[in-house]
């Protein structure tokens, strides 16, 4: 019979994720793409600003002119390391046991299920690390961490232009006569601007996008020979911005679980009252480095270590006191950001 060393590995623990079905996207693994590198350190190029600028006039049979270079800022940091781990309870471990005396398939299935789907719930606590730092890179401009008695804050460096806050009757908030429409637009302009490439995308939450909804000057433009009077449903309003202000509308209401504290109390990966004007191209890249595990375990025979989501490795060990086994999932990683100068960051409402 097999024994648990048998049956939960890092393989198996693996194996069971890369075939879990339905798993929802983060809008930042479309934003910033997977790529892993060696080492533990982060280093990526910042273009600079700037449109075109035409070449000047000149005389024949004189020395060129020479053009000053553009500054391009190149950024190198140290990437977090995130690890946690668990044990099979000793009840499940028990009922394991039992399980796989009796020869019953469908029971065993069904055991092993909720063994694996627990192993499995730290590998999406490191995917909610990935999707919270690209979060608040789009939304602050700045990623913070902290937890575990360890602080660390990583400012991307956008300059004043590029945040926006109202106030008074412009803020969204204010109904009666604050005009979402001519924001979205003077943003994008902005953007254009300072850098020859124009937003199109528009991330915020759906109480955010609600301000929209139910905006008065909004109502009245579409319904303009009822002076506003009318129902304005949400894809009317997503229709209305495509048009005016060739932006397209990404809500982002995902939560996710602050870490110690079990899932008992939701954030958000996007603040409410923000809205982020993106350009159309990725941002940057989420970038792995390669952890102590995949580096010195990988071909050790004191674990069993297997790489999932490009960078994430999941690490299993036999423990003979007490009988069990321990996992662990751990990562390097930190998002890139190339485009930091391409976005713009509105707080629409503040208390």
């Amino acid at each position: 019979m097999q024994s648990i060393f048998d049956i939960v590995t890092a393989q198996s623990v693996a194996s069971y994720w890369n075939d879990v079905p339905n798993i929802e996207p983060y809008m930042g693994e479309e934003l910033f793409p997977a790529e892993k590198q060696l080492g533990t350190e982060i280093s990526y190029i910042k273009g600079s600003r700037g449109i075109p600028v035409e070449i000047r006039l000149s005389n024949l049979d004189v020395k060129t002119m020479i053009r000053d270079r553009r500054g391009f800022n190149e950024v190198k940091t140290k990437l977090p390391f995130f690890k946690e781990g668990m044990y099979i309870d000793e009840d499940l471990r028990q009922k394991l046991l039992m399980v796989m005396a009796t020869r019953n398939q469908a029971y065993i299935d069904s055991v092993l299920n909720e063994v694996f789907n627990d192993e499995a719930e730290l590998i999406k606590g490191a995917r909610v690390v990935r999707e919270r730092m690209r979060m608040q890179l789009i939304s602050t401009g700045v990623i913070n961490i902290n937890n575990n008695g360890t602080a660390y804050t990583y400012d991307y460096g956008l300059e004043d232009y590029q945040k926006v806050t109202l106030d008074s009757t412009n803020k969204w908030s204010d109904l009666e006569n604050s005009n979402p429409i001519n924001d979205l637009i003077t943003w994008a302009d902005t953007i254009q601007l300072k850098t020859g490439v124009r937003p199109t995308r528009a991330v915020m939450s759906s109480k955010t996008f609600n301000y929209i909804v139910a905006n008065k000057n909004l109502a009245k433009s579409i319904y303009i020979t009822n002076n506003g009077q009318g129902i304005v449903t949400p894809t009317m309003v997503k229709d209305a911005i495509q048009v005016l202000a060739n932006l397209t509308v990404g809500i982002n209401d995902t939560v996710y679980g602050k870490a110690g504290t079990n899932g008992t109390k939701a954030e958000r990966f996007f603040p409410d009252d923000v809205v982020t004007l993106l350009p159309p191209t990725t941002l940057g890249r989420t970038v792995f480095g390669t952890t102590p595990e995949e580096a010195d375990l990988m071909s050790s025979s004191v674990a069993n270590v297997r790489i999932v989501d490009t960078g994430v490795a999941v690490t299993t060990t036999k423990e003979t006191d007490p009988v069990n086994v321990f996992t662990k999932v751990s990562e390097f990683v930190m998002p890139s950001f190339e485009q930091a100068d391409k976005i713009l960051i509105a707080t629409v409402h503040t208390p």
